[in-house]
């Protein structure tokens, strides 16, 4: 159960940083179309 938990925080993690990642390259897209 503790490996369960521990591997869940684990995945949060990883999608906030994708998403993180995700404004940043929009943002580049959207000074090339300025």
């Amino acid at each position: 159960t503790t490996t369960t938990a521990s591997a869940t925080p684990t995945a949060t993690t990883t999608t906030a940083t994708a998403t993180a990642t995700a404004p940043t390259t929009t943002t580049t897209t959207t000074a090339t179309t300025d």
